[in-house]
């Protein structure tokens, strides 16, 4: 089982499956009401780019994501910060910790969980979403 195609077809071109013996079992929204939503720039916080994440900072590869995302854009000479939106279902005082630690408080908006009308406009606005779910075979 697989939650999308493009995991479908690592399990196929990867794993070696007969692609017959492939499911993919969606856990996404329902595609008919979750729609893009016009952008608002207000939710960048004043800064060039908002990265995106959804889920719960209990991820270990979290803090990474907004850590490598950061110096990225500082390889490609941007200077100024990112505006990382953090959503999901609980605040992790170890993920605050860590991005005092890196110096990142600045750059982390911590909304905790949301109404899927919020969700959609930082998902809209942002300029990239981080997905960081470690490697597996």
């Amino acid at each position: 089982m697989s939650t999308n195609r493009s995991y479908g077809d690592l399990a196929v071109a990867r794993g070696g499956l007969d692609p017959a013996d492939v499911f993919i079992v969606r856990n996404g929204p329902d595609s008919k009401t979750f729609k893009a939503a016009p952008p608002k720039l207000a939710l960048k916080h004043n800064k060039p780019f908002l990265v995106g994440y959804v889920g719960t900072r209990a991820s270990g590869g979290l803090g990474t994501s907004f850590w490598m995302s950061r110096c990225t854009l500082k390889t490609a000479g941007v200077t100024t910060s990112t505006s990382p939106a953090s959503a999901g279902d609980r605040d992790s005082p170890a993920f605050r910790k860590w991005s005092m630690t890196k110096h990142l408080e600045d750059t982390v908006n911590f909304t905790g969980r949301i109404p899927d009308e919020q969700l959609l406009d930082i998902l809209s606005t942002a300029d990239v979403c981080v997905n960081p779910d470690k490697p597996c075979e």
